[in-house]
């Protein structure tokens, strides 16, 4: 039998042999992983800056992009919610006070979306993954629609808008494990 150092032709159409024994969703290279998940994203620059701004994404598999990302939702709504309580603090206003408190209470649950999120991916249930990234970003809208005016115009807006962006990030992942 003739070894595959004497014929080098048989390595390329081995290569194509088992190429389709190889994974279906093959790991793209890190650095065009993130490029690849924030081209689905609404806003591709805040995807991109967002999963670049935890040093270990630089070398997550898609799995660990999903953890990365969940964190960073949760980060944002730890940050966001401290925010609102230092507002209800100084608030002054019967109605402000009442609207901060229901975005408060949204954000609360967006966090146990969150963990539940993350406890999904760890379970590789990708259908309740996506049930629990599209669910914390509804915390965004209902803190909107809680003040009553018009969508972007409220002391939380940007905040809001960020959780919504964010919350899209693991929504995307938990589309491209499934």
């Amino acid at each position: 039998m003739a070894s595959l150092a004497a014929c080098p032709a048989l390595l390329p159409l081995l290569f194509l042999f088992f190429l389709p024994c190889l994974p279906a969703r093959v790991t793209l290279q890190t650095s065009n992983l993130i490029d690849h998940v924030c081209r689905l994203h609404d806003d591709y620059n805040f995807c991109v800056v967002a999963l670049a701004s935890d040093p270990s994404s630089g070398s997550a598999d898609l799995t660990n992009l999903g953890f990365i990302s969940f964190e960073l939702v949760l980060a944002n709504i730890t940050d966001t919610s401290l925010y609102i309580e230092e507002q209800l603090a100084i608030e002054k206003d019967a109605k402000t006070k009442k609207s901060l408190t229901d975005c408060l209470q949204g954000y609360r649950e967006a966090a146990e979306d969150t963990r539940a999120g993350k406890q999904a991916l760890t379970a590789k249930d990708y259908q309740r993954m996506s049930i629990e990234a599209l669910a914390v970003g509804t915390a965004a809208g209902g803190c909107e629609r809680a003040f009553g005016g018009p969508p972007g115009r409220t002391p939380l807006s940007p905040r809001d808008r960020n959780l919504d962006l964010l919350s899209e990030i693991p929504w995307l992942i938990a589309a491209m494990l499934h």
